[in-house]
């Protein structure tokens, strides 16, 4: 969770740090839909990572529940 934030800050930075580029850069779509694609392998790590982490915390007998949910 920790490195998520970390990488979604830069993420955030780099995005808005994105219209100071120089030349057409800023007036191209490319650069930010490489900061989108990396914030949703961000956000999908962190989705992975906290069902995982419900699921290795349960019990046996609460993991199918944990899983259902």
């Amino acid at each position: 969770m920790r490195d998520a934030a970390i990488g979604t800050a830069i993420c955030c930075l780099l995005g808005a740090s994105l219209a100071w580029l120089p030349g057409g850069w800023a007036q191209s779509i490319w650069p930010y839909a490489v900061v989108y694609a990396l914030l949703v392998i961000i956000h999908h790590g962190v989705r992975l990572g906290r069902k995982t982490y419900l699921v290795d915390m349960a019990g046996q007998d609460n993991r199918a529940l944990y899983v259902a949910l």
